[in-house]
This record gives C-alpha cells, structure tokens and sequence, in this order.
C-alpha cells in the first residue's frame, strides 16, 4: 500500500475515533441539567440548550463541572435559574454557588440567576467564558474567579448585569488572568475586587452606577497589572482604589465620584500608576490623591509600570473637584503635564489645583487644544500596541481578547462551538473527581 494510502487510512481512523460532542436540549429541570453535564463532561464537550422559554428552574444544591468544552446556553430565551437550597442570600463565605467550573473554553451565559449564595466560580483552567448572564440581587458573590489554591488563566466576563451587591459583585482572588468588558454595576458596593499576590486583569468599557465604593485592586507582591479602560464610574465613593504592589494603567476613563464625600482616583502604599485621557471630576475630597509610597505619572513622567518607563502622555481632564484636583501626600514629585486643569497657568494650577508637590504645563481650557498643544500625544496611540507587547507578568498575552460568540444581531452561541482542535498540554491536565 502506498504512503499516502497509509496516510489517509490513519486520518480516516483518527476522525472515527474522535467522540462526537452532544448537542443536548433538555427539559427545563436540575435533574435533566445535572444529567446533560455528566454526559458533556464524559464526550469531552458539547452543547446544552432548553426546550421552552419564558421558564424558572429551581435549582437546590451546587453543581461541579469537571470537564472541557461546554456551552450552557439560555439561547436569550428568558431562562432563570433559581436557588432553592438551605443557604441563605446573606454575606455568609462558602455557601452554594450556581456552578463551579474546573477546565478550558467552557461557555455559559444568556440567562439569569435568582437568589444563588454564590453565583459562579471558575476555579481553574483556561479561556473560559461568562457572557450575557443578569444577577438582579447579588448575594455574597455573583462571579468569582480562582480560589481555593487554583487559579483560572485568561477567563473572559462580558456583558453582564450586576444589581444590588452589598459587598462584591466580581471577586478575583488567588490571581490568573481575568478580562472584564461591557458589564454593567448598578448599586454594587465592591462591583470589583482583586486581591492576591498575582494576577493579569483587564476591565473595559464597563458601567458603575449607583451606590457604591468603587473597584478595588489590592496585592501584588509577585506582580499584578490592571489594564483599566474606558470605564464610567458614577457616584462611588472611590472612583478606583488602587494599592499594595499593584501596577496599573488607567485609559480613557470617566470618574464622577459621589459629590458629597467622594475621591476620584485614590493611589497608595506601593501602587505604581500612569494615567492618560481621563477625566476626573466633581470629587469632595480630592480629584488624584496619591500617599504612602505610591508613585503616579499624569503625564511626562517615568514611572515604572511592568519594566515600561514610557511617560504618560497625559491628556487627563481634572476640573472641579475639592479640595484640590490633585493631591500628592508623598515627597515625590508627581509629573502631571499636558493635562487639563480648573486653571490654565502653571502657576495658577499649582496654587489652586494641586496640592503637593508636582511639576504641571497646562494645555489650556479646551479638550480641542490636546493636539495642537501635545503634538507628542499622537505617538501615545502607536506605542499602546508595543506597550501590549511588553514581557514580563504584565504581558497582555496573559488576557484574552476573543471576539463575541455571539452570531449577528443575536445572542446565542453558534452550534459547534468551540471548535474542535488538537489539545493543548493544559489540556492534559487530570480533571479531578468532584467531591
């Protein structure tokens, strides 16, 4: 026989013995559920869809997956999952979650979860994804990535709905990699909170309304980097809240803190943070404020972010916030040009709008002038790919950036997803046997 028959023989025997992934549509009940993830976990993946719309399914007792390749679809069908176990819907640590994830590229979202203690837990693996999924009351977590001694690398929550949490909406603990885009926090005390000694953290184009006291990242004494972009934050105590060893680049954000006793932008221990195009306004107690041994470039200074020492290139709008728009409790000097200020003359900024010390070159009254009196701005757009570039354990490779799954106008995850491919060494790894 020749080589290439060989060949073809051998391909044609690989592909037969290949499991083929269910596609499962199930009765809208926690057995059928618990019945079609067995299945699912033991093919190696598949897909799990419901029968009906408009449907409550009550759900008494945690569930464990084990297992790769999962697509648990509500299809946008109006499809809400309800706890009725013994926990209770209270700050209590360790309660029943939803579902409890231990693998790779699993897929669940388009519906909504009523009343879970714990909402869901990615606990380890790579390139999971929670997309499309609405917590109108948020017990004591709704998402909580790693924990426990694990840790889930490159896991992507997008376009999710978070309401009324009196401590943490998403919790990322234990450190791994975790991507944040396009949710929404409505009276959310922590909507997000990341500690740890590590960690990769991306969060953008996300919404903070209401009550709250803003997004915390805390840790880092091994090296976290938060990537925070294009973010609204509205009436929060603190605007962001960043401190410990945390690296971290704000982007093109939007901070109005709560006017009556709120901060905008609050930096401190060891922090080390470079901020660009933000705008920062309306804050009581301080627009910028930066302490302890925190380091901070608003523009055109050096400080080190993940080995980068690129300046800033400011374009910051900082405006009517009391007592100052910035204000530095270290003996560093913050650099703080080409920003936008209450004043337009060095002088005038450093007597009325700054506290501390601080070197500042207005740009003028108008966000228009931040061309034509920063021509350097325009190289901040080109180094922002090279800066994604950057090696190290802030590498942007550590986060995932996939476009939508979903197909159109639409929100359903298309049939075949995820495709299948040869295996990875995480793919390896032994999937332990729940408890």
């Amino acid at each position: 026989m020749c080589a290439r028959r060989v060949l073809l023989v051998i391909a044609a025997a690989a592909l037969a013995q290949e499991p083929q992934r269910p596609e499962l549509r199930i009765e809208p009940t926690e057995a059928a559920l618990r019945e079609a993830l067995a299945r699912v976990a033991a093919a190696g993946g598949g897909r799990i869809t419901f029968q009906v719309s408009n449907a409550s399914i009550e759900i008494q007792d945690r569930i464990y997956f084990y297992g790769h390749n999962l697509v648990l679809d509500g299809e946008d069908r109006n499809i809400t999952f309800k706890y009725t176990g013994p926990d209770r819907c209270d700050q209590t640590e360790g309660q029943d979650p939803f579902i409890e994830i231990h693998g790779n590229r699993n897929v669940i979202g388009n519906f909504t979860l009523d009343g879970f203690p714990d909402g869901i837990h990615i606990l380890s693996g790579y390139d999971n994804l929670v997309e499309n999924v609405r917590f109108p009351k948020v017990c004591e977590d709704a998402i909580t990535n790693s924990g426990r001694g694990f840790e889930a690398f490159r896991t992507v929550i997008r376009n999710c709905y978070f309401e009324n949490a009196e401590d943490k909406a998403i919790m990322i603990n234990n450190g791994g990699s975790v991507t944040v885009e396009e949710c929404e926090f409505l009276d959310c005390q922590q909507p997000v909170r990341a500690g740890g000694r590590s960690g990769r953290y991306a969060v953008r184009k996300c919404v903070f309304k209401g009550r709250s006291t803003g997004p915390r990242f805390s840790g880092g004494e091994e090296g976290m980097f938060v990537d925070f972009e294009d973010n609204l934050i509205q009436e929060a105590r603190y605007g962001i809240r960043l401190y410990g060893y945390v690296n971290a680049v704000l982007r093109r954000n939007r901070f109005y803190p709560r006017p009556s006793d709120g901060y905008g932008v609050y930096i401190y221990e060891k922090a080390r943070v470079r901020l660009e195009a933000n705008v920062v306004q309306g804050a009581a107690k301080g627009g910028v404020v930066v302490q302890d041994e925190a380091q901070v470039d608003l523009g055109g200074g050096r400080v080190v972010i993940c080995g980068d020492s690129e300046p800033s290139q400011g374009g910051n709008v900082l405006r009517g916030n009391q007592p100052a728009d910035l204000i530095n409790l270290t003996d560093v000097t913050v650099a703080a040009r080409f920003n936008y200020w209450d004043h337009q003359t060095p002088t005038d900024v450093l007597a009325h709008d700054v506290t501390g010390p601080a070197e500042v070159e207005p740009l003028g009254r108008e966000e228009g002038a931040l061309a034509a009196g920063a021509p350097q701005l325009l190289s901040w757009v080109r180094s922002l790919k090279r800066r994604a570039a950057t090696t190290g354990f802030c590498s942007a490779r550590g986060l995932s950036y996939q476009p939508s799954l979903r197909s159109g106008g639409g929100r359903t995850f298309p049939a075949g997803w995820p495709p299948a491919r040869a295996p990875r060494a995480a793919d390896q790894e032994p999937i332990r046997t729940a408890p």
